[in-house]
């Protein structure tokens, strides 16, 4: 809020000057601020005449100055943000007020004050007042009895109705308590009775028996709540009613109808009664089986006892039902038996029922079972939906004359019911079955009460069309025939597709010839790619050995050089002995047998080429994991001889006895590329070379580089048989193979076909049969890589 609340300029002016709200600012306990509906309230003609003329306490009665006072001071200084209370108000002309006045703290002209809103609630307090008095009225010449207990059950305050049922003087209940009114057999429906006051905040309606003050005891009702007084304590108003003439009533009424038990009790429908709480006051044996207890167990019990709440709920609405129309009340309701659980759908009709003098005394209910009828309602209505199917429907009668049709029948046939009642069926016979046909149909029907098979029928129209028909026929008790029924399909569409899915068996029959070839090459394939992985685990196997083995002839070399050394150092001590001694002789004649020179020049050539055996088979090993690798797809700069020599290594074995290769190598840049991936194409160019090669030929491998288009390419060529022109068009097919089956997958140039695609490069072939041929691979150095690449 603007600190001038009074300026023009502010847009809230218009509406706090219009308000009837009487509004205020309090600063160091002067008005700073007020609108016309304050002064209004307190009967100034204008805020100016309060604003800093006026005192707080003027406004103000004597009884509750220092409370406004405190209460303003602790806004002000921020005890209590925000504060709601009445006081007692003196207008101008001295008239006292009701004020209910809501503020708060706030900040004004930049020192603390208190903002509200205050109300005139004269009248209200007034209407308080009188509403009180006519409640006091209320309470004391109420017909019923009306008590006030605390939760020991002490009374505090009563009204004279009470105290006439209880047969005390008003001394003599205030020093009594509600259990000394309450006989024993009571106990426990008080327990419950209080369990629900704790649990809900209310009890009752229920009966008892109060004992007065003579010792008669006193049928009552109940009911009540809990409330909180303005001690803060906790207290129950009950009602009490004495139904001492409702109970002669019911209890005549139960003798004057006692001539009526015995045909109750015959009747098979429920029959009950209850009073107008509820309760039960006779039922007959058929309303006895539903709720599983006999009628002394039921009488004086409501449904609460027996069924679910909810199935009760339903209940007493419907009996209240009754007695606020006074008219008979009809309702369907599905009801379980308790004495052997079977469902049935009853019509329950409640009436109320009134004594001589036309007073309420109770509701009488009768359950009729109409479970049969409405299965049979449903039963025909589900009948008449399925008669009116998109099947075709014809009933006839035991002469087979047709007696009624359904629309499917009409658009079927193309008849319309006036035109097919009246006639047989055989108006539709098309003349393509014989006199056999019809007659295996009607054994069938006549012996089995059945047939159903595929006809030919005739239209209207004249049209021909398939149609698939059930007839069955219909008999009565005694077992004889009365109608046939028959439903009919036009089936025209059905053998369309039929005639088609046959077709498409055939066709689907050649497709799963050539799947078996593709799974035979698929086979193949899976076979290739398990020989790769044991090929990458042999490589793992061979390394351990061969690391060992490399290392101990390392090791080797070195102890035979220290013994050739140690020879030759015996060899001078020899010399420098007499010859005839017998060691000395001894020695020479074993260096002459074993030849010890030329033994010492074949250890260390022996230990040579042992050591170059190794590092072939390390080479090999190296190789065969790189190729164990080939479906690895990571992009790297690679040297394309280095890839060509590692793939010619690893199938040198496939090659060296069928060709000579020839390496003619130009000078190539590293590229970009996924190097395990080449080798594979690689391979299979090598290994399909070696193939064309009846018995022993030529492979040529060249590379070069085009700088122009900064490329790469890499050619095998071999001179075997060559590839015929027709196959020359589909040798990069999937599965296409000229090679008998499981002799090759056909997916070899596929694959590198995919392979040098993914690489943005080029495949391409040149072949003459009998000449041989030239696969070459264009490769770009530096590809363009996206995300997808890979």
């Amino acid at each position: 809020m603007s600190n001038n609340i009074s300026s023009p300029d502010n847009w809230l002016h218009a509406l706090v000057e219009q308000t009837l709200a009487g509004i205020y600012v309090i600063q160091n306990g002067h008005f700073r601020y007020v609108n016309q509906g304050f002064a209004d309230i307190f009967g100034y003609a204008s805020p100016s005449d309060i604003i800093d003329q006026v005192s707080i306490d003027q406004l103000i009665a004597p009884e509750d100055r220092q409370k406004v006072a405190d209460n303003v001071r602790r806004r002000e200084d921020g005890t209590v943000a925000e504060m709601r209370y009445t006081f007692v108000g003196l207008r101008r002309d001295g008239r006292r007020i009701n004020i209910e006045v809501h503020g708060r703290n706030m900040a004004f002209n930049g020192a603390p004050a208190v903002i509200g809103m205050l109300l005139d609630v004269t009248e209200r307090k007034l209407a308080e007042a009188a509403s009180n008095e006519k409640l006091r009225a209320l309470f004391e010449l109420s017909p019923l009895g009306i008590a006030l207990t605390d939760m020991q059950g002490r009374y505090v305050e009563f009204n004279e109705a009470f105290r006439r049922i209880c047969g005390y003087s008003t001394e003599e209940l205030l020093a009594l308590d509600n259990w000394s009114l309450t006989p024993k057999r009571f106990e426990s429906d008080e327990a419950r009775q209080l369990e629900s006051l704790q649990k809900s905040g209310r009890y009752g309606p229920y009966e008892k028996e109060y004992l007065r003050k003579d010792g008669t005891p006193v049928p009552i009702q109940l009911s009540g709540m809990l409330v909180t007084g303005g001690d803060g304590k906790k207290y129950i108003w009950s009602i009490v009613e004495d139904i001492s003439a409702r109970k002669l009533a019911e209890k005549k009424l139960i003798e004057s109808e006692s001539h009526l038990q015995t045909l109750i009790h015959a009747i098979p429908d429920l029959i009950w009664l209850k009073n107008p709480d509820g309760v039960y006051l006779a039922c007959n044996q058929r309303f006895e089986h539903f709720f599983g207890a006999p009628e002394k167990g039921i009488v004086g019990k409501t449904d609460y006892d027996f069924v679910s709440k909810e199935l009760a709920d339903f209940f007493r609405e419907h009996d209240r039902l009754a007695m606020a129309k006074g008219a008979p009340s009809v309702n369907e309701e599905w009801i379980t038996f308790a004495n052997d659980g079977h469902r049935e759908l009853l019509e329950t009709t409640k009436m109320p029922v009134l004594d001589s003098r036309g007073h309420l005394v109770g509701v009488l209910g009768i359950g009729h079972d109409i479970t049969e009828r409405q299965l049979a309602a449903q039963n025909q209505r589900i009948a008449a939906i399925a008669f009116e199917s998109q099947q075709g429907m014809v009933i006839t009668d035991a002469n087979n004359v047709i007696i009624r049709v359904n629309q499917a029948f009409s658009r079927i046939t193309g008849y319309s019911t006036e035109e097919a009642v009246g006639q047989t069926p055989s108006l539709l016979r098309s003349g393509h079955h014989s006199g056999d046909f019809y007659a295996a149909m009607w054994d069938s029907i006549l012996t089995k009460g059945s047939w159903q098979g595929e006809i030919c029928n005739r239209r209207k129209n004249g049209e021909i069309y398939p149609e698939l028909l059930t007839i069955t026929a219909v008999k009565n008790d005694s077992g004889q025939i009365t109608h046939y029924v028959a439903a009919l399909m036009d089936i025209t569409e059905r053998k369309r597709l039929e005639s088609e899915m046959a077709q498409r068996i055939e066709e689907l029959k050649l497709l799963n010839q050539k799947l078996e070839e593709a799974q035979s090459q698929l086979i193949q394939a899976e076979k290739m790619s398990a020989v790769g992985q044991l090929a990458a685990g042999i490589a793992h196997e061979i390394n351990n050995p061969v690391g060992f083995v490399n290392s101990n002839l390392g090791t080797l070399r070195e102890y035979a050089l220290d013994m050739m050394r140690l020879i030759d150092a015996y060899h001078l001590v020899a010399e420098t002995c007499q010859p005839n001694v017998p060691a000395v002789a001894h020695a020479n004649t074993l260096s002459k047998e074993i030849d010890i020179d030329f033994v010492r020049q074949d250890v260390l050539s022996l230990l040579n080429e042992s050591r170059e055996g190794l590092e072939r088979v390390k080479r090999i090993v190296a190789d065969l994991k790189d190729f164990s690798r080939v479906g690895e797809s990571k992009w790297q700069l690679a040297d394309v001889h280095k890839c060509l020599d590692s793939t010619l290594n690893v199938v040198s074995n496939e090659i060296k006895y069928k060709a000579e290769v020839i390496k003619d190598y130009g000078p190539l840049p590293e590229i970009m590329c996924m190097p395990f991936q080449l080798n594979q194409v690689f391979m299979n160019l090598m290994v399909n070379a070696a193939h064309a090669i009846k018995e022993r030929g030529t492979i040529w491998l060249r590379t070069r580089h085009d700088a122009g288009s900064q490329t790469v390419w890499v050619e095998v060529e071999d001179n075997g048989n060559g590839i015929p022109p027709e196959n020359l068009q589909r040798i990069f097919e999937p599965f296409f193979t000229t090679k008998p089956v499981g002799a090759g997958t056909g997916l070899g140039l596929s694959v590198s076909y995919g392979i040098v695609q993914k690489h943005q490069g080029q495949i391409d072939v040149r072949s003459e049969p009998g000449q041989g041929t030239v696969f070459r691979v264009t490769l770009p150095v530096n590809p363009q890589l996206t995300e997808g690449s890979a």
